[in-house]
């Protein structure tokens, strides 16, 4: 029973306790000599007010971190205050580490004795305590053998001993009643009640038990990130200890299923961007071989080891980061181009085929009569199912540099051949004109027209050559010149994998708008991106290179070719066997 007319026995008079948190031992020695250094601080209590009466039976309750074990510590003298006032009055004895203070090469026996020295008793008390203690403690014979042989068991159940059995005024415990073997906690239970009931010690008990703390005390102070929230009955200190529990429990749970949520979003995320990401080099090669009149197996090489102009494309792309290559070819071709070119380029990229027919069309549409490819579109249309990502195209017998290559690539790996509001964002690699004719005689150009980098328009142009050193288009006696640097598209170009569903429905289109008799309309690539870039359900970034263009339009233009790997070779650019 509590004792309010004698004045409290534990008294706090707000009280806080700050800790520095210091960043390394550098900073812990120079505080030591430099004042005002900003260190950071954590209160663990906080303006903390409360009183304890003798007799009274209190239990401290909160959560990890509340406070409570800080109370206790300031209250035996284990560290002090920073601020605020505590006034103990009488002999404290304290269950907090009870495997703490023992010297190791001291026996059982004579650590009772410094133990019970260091708590303020005379050795002829300590002498007659010893038999109760060594009783208590229940080790045997190892009460005579040094400290350092005991188990951390046997350590507890002593320093237990001891505590107990020093007739304290105020017991202070932090957990110590789960000490030892079922048998011993009941022993160490019994001991507290008997020393609250029988000898009217003031008890102190932190606990996370909410039986345990009903079962000895009457009053509960609720602790709350260092500050009392509540102080009254077990009852209800307990309940508000359990409601903060369940709320942390539930916010625990909560930020696991987002955290678990969030990791999910990423790994989809990542799952997705590796899929979209993925990118493919879809190569045009249902010609190829085919310019001046002869088979895939006659094609010319171009390089020092017999090197055909596709070995440098597929080289270049493999060296930008392209993922996989698609080669669009007739089915006719199929056995000879895997021999001549498939089978070695498998060895080094993920490969493809796609077959090109003239008799692929929609349902309604025929042939008749025509022996003509229908085009690029086609020809693209011809890879639905086998690109489901960002995607370039090119010609099989183009040389274009490795500029081009790496800046349509890093376009299409960046995210940014994608379709947003309906509108397709598409590039182009925009040669500049110069780079780009024969020698040997006159060339077709898509010349492009463009605004702050994006194509407007593109200009199929007819019959330029070089004159006087530029290029030129003749009209009879009238003469237009270009300037060198004009952008000129060579089918080189960086999509999102819908333009084949755009390919899909503009195809029927032109299918069914070609004028009776026509055997030579062809679904043009640039057209196609010319009509969505008209209709604004596309547009398209220029990314200028200024490599050279290599191309056999003539069969004149063969040594001019080879001589132009050959200085590549010399120059270090390809090493000399790229095959």
């Amino acid at each position: 029973m509590a004792e309010k007319a004698m004045g409290p026995i534990i008294e706090f008079k707000n009280v806080s306790k700050r800790y520095k948190l210091y960043s390394g031992n550098r900073q812990r020695l120079a505080s030591v000599f430099v004042k005002n250094l900003n260190i950071k601080t954590k209160d663990a209590v906080n303006d903390m007010s409360f009183s304890v009466y003798p007799g009274e039976s209190v239990a401290l309750v909160g959560s990890n971190g509340a406070g409570k074990s800080t109370v206790l510590k300031m209250i035996t003298g284990v560290c002090f205050p920073t601020e605020g006032e505590i006034i103990v009055n009488g002999r404290v004895s304290a269950l907090l580490e009870l495997t703490a203070g023992f010297e190791g090469e001291m026996t059982g026996r004579e650590n009772i004795y410094l133990r019970g020295t260091t708590l303020g008793l005379s050795p002829e008390e300590i002498k007659e305590l010893e038999p109760e203690i060594v009783d208590f403690a229940d080790i045997g014979e190892y009460i005579d053998q040094p400290v350092r042989s005991y188990s951390s068991g046997m350590k507890a159940r002593l320093g237990f001993a001891i505590n107990s059995n020093v007739h304290p005024e105020i017991l202070i415990v932090d957990e110590a009643l789960s000490v030892g073997d079922k048998s011993f906690k009941e022993k160490c239970l019994e001991k507290v009640r008997q020393l609250i009931a029988e000898d009217n010690v003031t008890l102190l008990l932190v606990t996370h038990n909410a039986n345990t703390a009903k079962q000895f005390c009457e009053r509960g102070i609720f602790i709350q990130k260092g500050t009392v929230k509540y102080d009254g009955t077990i009852e209800e200190a307990v309940a508000r200890y359990e409601k903060e529990l369940k709320k942390k429990k539930k916010k625990k749970k909560e930020a696991k299923a987002q955290e678990a949520a969030a990791i999910a979003n990423v790994a989809e995320a990542i799952r997705n961007k590796e899929n979209s990401m993925k990118t493919t080099l879809v190569i045009m090669a249902a010609g190829i071989g085919s310019r001046f009149g002869t088979g895939i197996k006659q094609m010319e090489a171009v390089g020092p080891s017999g090197e055909l102009i596709i070995d440098y494309s597929i080289h270049d792309a493999i060296e930008a980061g392209f993922d996989k290559i698609v080669f669009v070819i007739r089915k006719d071709l199929d056995k000879d181009f895997r021999e001549v070119i498939g089978d070695r380029t498998e060895q080094k990229i993920e490969v493809a085929y796609a077959y090109q027919d003239l008799n692929d069309l929609p349902e309604g549409f025929t042939a008749g009569e025509r022996t003509k490819p229908w085009g690029t579109g086609q020809a693209v249309l011809a890879c639905r199912g086998l690109v489901d990502g960002p995607f370039a195209i090119i010609n099989a017998d183009d040389y274009y540099g490795k500029e081009a290559f790496v800046q349509i690539h890093d376009f299409l790996q960046d995210g940014n051949a994608t379709v947003e509001d309906g509108v397709q964002h598409l590039c182009m690699a925009g040669f500049q004109l110069k780079n780009t004719l024969s020698d040997n005689g006159t060339v077709t150009r898509g010349v492009c027209r463009e605004e702050d980098g994006l194509l407007t328009d593109i200009v199929e142009t007819h019959n330029i050559e070089k004159l006087d050193g530029r290029a030129a288009v003749r009209n009879g006696e009238d003469i237009t010149y270009y300037d060198d640097e004009t952008p000129v598209s060579m089918n080189m170009w960086g999509l999102p994998a819908e333009f084949i569903g755009a390919l899909e429905e503009k195809f029927p289109e032109f299918l069914k708008n070609i004028p009776e008799g026509d055997l030579k309309a062809e679904f043009l690539i640039p057209v196609i991106i010319g009509d969505l870039i008209k209709e604004g359900a596309a547009d398209c970034v220029v990314l200028p290179t200024t490599d050279k263009w290599f191309g056999m339009t003539y069969k004149e233009d063969i040594p001019t070719v080879k001589g132009a790997f050959a200085e590549l070779v010399a120059n270090g650019v390809y090493p000399e066997n790229i095959k």
